[in-house]
């Protein structure tokens, strides 16, 4: 049978393993190696090196490429703020060596958040090359600029505004892309609700798991506190962190022993702000930041806790957005805390998978870790175990090859 290349193109570092999207690539690899004659090669802009210089992942998927192009500030600097003349400069070279190797690439997996990025890709490797090209849509972008968090200074307002026109303008642009490729993969119902506005080849592929951190024994809480753990971007409009915050003030006000881990980054004045929180309402034996770990090293983590949360509020950004944190929860075997957005009611049953919240504010998220911390821990336990076999069952890529192998298939030659 011949064999299929299947090329998978980003921005991302492969070498540098953490991260959300660094994660659904890699399972999107792997779904698609399932097939024996399926080959993924992961291409990125910032990765230099040819077609012929490939390091192995997994099996069947290769990186091509092995020395990042920012290696030096300046290079960075550049890259950073032109990034579309190296962009050119790659998918001119790329296509070339495909023609000189001889290479038929079977269709291009497009992860792209950039709109010069967007025009160049369909030129040169839809018009030029003759492939077929599909994009891979897990946010709507413009919903990530209004979801920003504004600076308090006056002049650092005034900056934003200008960044913030520039940026809702060209990211509601690269949205409507989605009508120009040959078909479009959504992460959420919501997203390909958008995506059939514009382009009628869609196909749902949710949130992927592996099975790298499978549970074989639960390490456990060795503490008598009831740990609460969060990872993420630790952003106060995108998840509810101050919610989160103070209504374990309220617990603790009450006399509960509970104990918050928050893992992750983000921006100085994110961080800022909610490092003064915890001061400011005498939190600090009681809830942790404790930065960025690694993807290994943050599964371990998780599971010594009693209680993962996801508290995210409703906005448009979560409307249309599928967190590929719950995922990574639900493999770990705790149970989990989640507010109803997106997709979540879709997946998860309130007291039987998982627990969820309607409507997020400090109180009613108090009141729901009360009835949790309260309920017979067989009960949790066996819920954590419900929501590791949704994570088996529905979001485990083997799921999602045939589908996602199907609907590369069924595009019509260029």
């Amino acid at each position: 049978m011949t064999e299929n290349t299947i090329f998978i193109l980003s921005n991302h570092d492969y070498f540098n393993r953490s991260g959300a999207a660094i994660a659904r690539i890699y399972n999107y690899a792997r779904a698609l190696t399932l097939d024996e004659n399926t080959k993924v090669v992961l291409l990125s802009f910032k990765l230099s090196g040819r077609l012929d210089s490939r390091k192995e992942l997994f099996k069947n998927t290769f990186v091509a490429g092995e020395n990042p192009i920012h290696a030096n500030k300046g290079t960075a600097y550049f890259l950073r703020n032109f990034y579309f003349i190296s962009s050119f400069l790659f998918l001119a070279k790329l296509v070339r060596e495909i023609r000189r190797n001889h290479v038929k690439p079977f269709s291009f997996i497009i992860f792209s958040m950039r709109i010069f990025d967007d025009i160049l890709i369909l030129l040169f490797l839809k018009v030029w090359l003759g492939s077929k090209v599909v994009c891979e849509k897990n946010e709507i972008l413009y919903t990530i600029i209004l979801n920003k968090t504004w600076p308090t200074n006056y002049f650092k307002k005034f900056i934003f505004l200008l960044v913030f026109s520039f940026k809702i303008s060209t990211s509601f642009l690269t949205d409507l892309m989605v009508v120009f490729y040959d078909g479009v993969i959504a992460i959420s119902t919501n997203i390909r609700d958008w995506v059939l506005r514009y382009n009628k080849n869609v196909v749902l592929i949710p949130i992927l798991s592996n099975d790298n951190f499978l549970p074989d024994k639960k390490p456990g809480n060795a503490s008598d506190d009831f740990m609460i753990g969060y990872a993420g971007s630790l952003t106060l409009k995108k998840d509810g962190l101050r919610e989160l915050i103070l209504s374990i003030q309220i617990l603790v006000k009450e006399g509960h022993k509970i104990r918050l881990n928050i893992f992750g980054s983000g921006n100085k004045e994110d961080v800022s702000f909610l490092n003064s929180l915890i001061a400011s309402q005498s939190l600090s034996d009681h809830v942790f930041m404790r930065g960025q770990v690694t993807q290994a090293a943050l599964q371990e983590e998780l599971r010594r806790h009693d209680l993962l949360v996801l508290p995210r509020p409703e906005s448009k950004q979560a409307h249309y957005g599928f967190s590929t944190k719950l995922a990574e929860y639900l493999s770990t075997g705790i149970p989990v805390l989640a507010t109803d957005v997106s997709d979540n009611k879709r997946y998860l049953q309130d007291g039987i998978n998982a627990y969820l919240l309607d409507d997020l504010t400090p109180e009613n998220l108090a009141e729901k870790l009360k009835k949790i911390i309260r309920e017979d821990k067989d009960k949790r336990d066996q819920i954590g175990l419900n929501g590791l076999s949704v994570s088996q069952n529905e979001f485990h890529f083997s799921k999602h090859s045939n589908t996602l192998l199907s609907f590369l298939q069924e595009i019509p030659a260029a």
